[in-house]
């Protein structure tokens, strides 16, 4: 009888053993989440302890956790802006957008396409994009597939998202599935008017409140939250002010904000007024939450309205390309 006991003890082992090794189950160590990976994914070591990226080959499924934040709506744009600052450019959604549950918890499903430059080749890319709201904070899952892993690879990895649970937390599935509003309609630009100068903003850039301790020079502050960039408009007046110490308040100001940045693009921009703008490219790192970040600013300097003017942006170095664009338009509407 004993022998039996110990017999059916071990194929119970056994068993266990088999169904958490086909599950493949990752549980977070500090007890943010866990998720149920296809067969053959690993988590890589961690340089930002609130990312995770697991790899199977040459594919990733990323998933970050966001402190503070479990609407579903909010976690999915930041889903998009990391999309959109891993090269996915203005990515759009490839069907509709889900709002369900999953496993208790609110959630977001979407694929997103858009196309990269490679070279002088177009090429298709997918993004797989989910979140979930987990008590008082949430995660978001991305993968970037091409056309030719796309069809082999949605499945599995929607049902990894489908897995995404509180550690601890039961295996029920999604329910509730339905679309999910999304904005689909694009704002245009609009006209920021200050005392001294007049600019007009791309679709997409909103104003922040100045914070106190800026210095009175700074008479705007803006976001262009997709990209996850930010903008300062500086306005130097009064006597003895030229372009020269318009560009030295310039670079010293990125240079403050980025401590190793190293200029990489210099030109002048010649406007439809017959006046020409001082353009400046700068790349480097900066350190967030111990590990390094390679980051990018533009700054134009001319003299607009009543004031030399400096626009100064900031972004993570994916989204250079489209700050800079946006900063040369805003720069041609100064008045």
């Amino acid at each position: 009888m004993k022998r039996t006991v110990v017999v059916l003890l071990a194929i119970a082992v056994l068993v266990f053993v088999d169904i958490a090794s086909a599950a493949n189950t990752y549980e977070d160590l500090r007890g943010r989440f866990a998720i149920d990976l296809p067969e053959g994914w690993q988590l890589q070591p961690q340089t930002d302890d609130r990312v995770y990226v697991f790899k199977r080959d040459n594919d990733s499924i990323i998933l970050e956790y966001v402190a503070n934040t479990n609407d579903p709506g909010e976690l999915l744009k930041k889903a998009l802006t990391t999309l959109n600052l891993s090269g996915l450019k203005n990515p759009a959604p490839e069907g509709d957008v889900k709002s369900l549950t999953v496993n208790g918890n609110p959630a977001r499903w979407g694929v997103y396409t858009s196309q990269m430059d490679i070279g002088n080749i177009k090429v298709t890319l997918f993004g797989l994009l989910g979140c979930v709201s987990l008590k008082e904070h949430g995660v978001y899952f991305m993968s970037i597939l091409n056309e030719n892993n796309k069809a082999v690879l949605s499945e599995p990895l929607e049902k990894a998202f489908q897995s995404i649970r509180s550690p601890g937390q039961a295996l029920t599935g999604v329910s509730d599935s339905k679309v999910a509003a999304v904005e689909t309609a694009t704002a245009g630009p609009t006209t920021w008017e200050h005392e001294s100068v007049n600019l007009t903003l791309p679709p997409g850039w909103k104003e922040k409140p100045r914070l106190q301790n800026f210095e009175k020079e700074v008479i705007g502050w803006f976001e262009y939250e997709p990209l996850g960039c930010s903008l300062l408009a500086v306005c130097y007046r009064g006597f003895g002010m030229n372009e020269s110490k318009a560009l030295k308040a310039a670079k010293q100001t990125v240079e403050i904000s980025i401590p190793n940045v190293k200029p990489t693009k210099v030109y002048e921009l010649e406007l439809d007024n017959g006046k020409k703008a001082q353009v400046i490219v700068y790349q480097g790192t900066s350190v967030s939450r111990g590990s390094e970040v390679q980051m990018a600013a533009v700054t134009s300097t001319l003299k607009a309205g009543k004031c030399y003017l400096d626009l100064i942006g900031f972004v993570q170095a994916g989204g250079l390309d489209e700050l800079e664009r946006d900063i040369v338009a805003i720069t041609r509407s100064a008045k």
